[in-house]
């Protein structure tokens, strides 16, 4: 009995499969420790490219994704969102301590934590805008429709039957 999500997804996805199609269609669906590797370079490398252009990441943006590299990018941007996150803490912490109303923590948690806020809503802006170009580009066309919702198990699977 398979005991988490993915253990229970793989056994389902993997059912009638030898060994080396099993391992060919792994490689296709999971990360593998050479993808770990290379993504971890990929890190070290953007972090390098972001402090080499001083963490202007208009400089980068098209061929980098600079999200979740922000305090990377310069030692004052590093400062001011400890300083924000302190001090959405300590508003906390404070009105806590002194037994407030919870819907009063409520509401200074979300008036100190405003910045957070817009920048996942920016986030999600750009996610949006990058789905929706995905879909202009790939799935609106006629030819590419079907491809858009299939699975890399019905296209394994159908790659194989053709080799049999």
């Amino acid at each position: 009995f398979a005991s988490s999500f993915t253990e229970r997804t793989a056994e389902n996805i993997f059912n009638g499969l030898s060994e080396s199609e099993e391992q060919a269609l792994r490689s296709t669906l999971w990360h593998t420790s050479l993808d770990t590797q290379k993504f971890m370079q990929e890190q070290v490398q953007t972090v390098q490219l972001l402090q080499a252009v001083q963490g202007n990441v208009s400089l980068v943006e098209p061929m980098y994704c600079a999200r979740g590299f922000e305090s990377f990018q310069s030692t004052s941007l590093r400062a001011e969102l400890r300083r924000l996150r302190l001090q959405y803490f300590m508003a906390v912490f404070e009105l806590q301590g002194k037994g407030a109303h919870p819907g009063m923590i409520g509401e200074a948690a979300k008036r100190n934590s405003s910045y957070a806020v817009q920048r996942a809503r920016r986030n999600a802006l750009q996610d949006e805008e990058e789905a929706q170009r995905f879909q202009r580009n790939v799935c609106d066309h006629p030819n590419t429709m079907e491809n858009c919702f299939k699975t890399p198990t019905l296209s394994f699977q159908s790659q194989m039957s053709a080799t049999m």
